[in-house]
């Protein structure tokens, strides 16, 4: 995971390329497999694992360890009209649908 600190342009790329690695080296090394887990926060990493899973023929875990958009909203930290909780929420939802 990309270190704190190194500003947010060279954060998201490094989280990207994290994802896109994660996702080819699983595609690649792991042969099928019956059941593939997620671990949140981030939802990122359960629509990689649900992608991971649905190649390799495999059942999809989400395991929830909080409540990732509701938590932003009650901090202050983001407003529930902006368009990126809208996108988080939808991807919450359909993590949570596939799951």
């Amino acid at each position: 995971m990309p270190p704190k600190g190194q500003g947010v342009g060279n954060r998201l790329r490094r989280y990207v390329l994290f994802h896109v690695l994660r996702l080819l080296l699983g595609t690649l090394v792991i042969g099928r497999q019956d059941v593939v887990i997620a671990p949140s926060p981030p939802l990122s990493i359960g629509v990689v694992t649900w992608i991971l899973a649905r190649l390799k023929g495999a059942k999809f875990i989400y395991n929830i360890q909080e409540l990732y958009p509701a938590l932003a909203v009650q901090m202050g930290i983001m407003s529930p009209e902006s368009r990126t909780y809208r996108l988080i929420v939808y991807l919450e939802r359909f993590i949570l649908s596939s799951g």
